[in-house]
């Protein structure tokens, strides 16, 4: 008998966690491709190549804190909207506090003739780094209908 129950109560804990462990994964999904975020954005492939994110790797540094929340909820989305370019993250380490003021905080932003524009991230904002992005390489935001939507609901399989 107590066999049984702990069965049942295992199979109820396995659909009452289920679909809100596949309603964090569409979160996720949803969050990448940038569903309601200014990052969903095409930069013109025929003049970019890539961008580069340099930054300490140490998130506490209150300068670097704009540039370390672009890296976490912006770059994902950018990258994945503009697969045909090079992205590329350099996280500089530091040995003692006072190398700490060097460290850049910067986006490089590389064309393809060769050339390069870098924004500086030092004491900015998330936003304002994004915003100084979009408006430097005059992006197109993608439509709203061409960003996939990963539906956050799943139905009870019956057995």
């Amino acid at each position: 008998m107590f066999k049984a129950a702990v069965e049942s109560a295992v199979q109820a804990t396995e659909i009452i966690s289920k679909p809100s462990k596949y309603k964090l994964q569409a979160a996720k999904l949803n969050k990448i491709a940038g569903v309601d975020s200014q990052a969903s954005v095409v930069l013109n492939p025929t003049k970019y190549k890539g961008l580069e994110l340099q930054m300490i790797s140490n998130r506490q540094n209150a300068q670097a804190r704009g540039i370390y929340e672009f890296w976490r909820q912006d770059l994902r989305t950018l990258k994945f909207h503009n697969q045909n370019l090079d992205f590329q993250v350099t996280k500089i380490t530091y040995q003692e506090d006072s190398e700490i003021e060097k460290i850049p905080a910067r986006l490089i932003v590389r064309d393809l003739q060769g050339g390069e524009f870098t924004i500086d991230c030092k004491n900015k904002t998330r936003s304002d780094i994004l915003s100084e992005l979009l408006k430097l390489t005059k992006a197109e935001p993608v439509p709203v209908e061409e960003i996939p939507v990963v539906e956050g609901t799943v139905k009870k399989v019956q057995k």
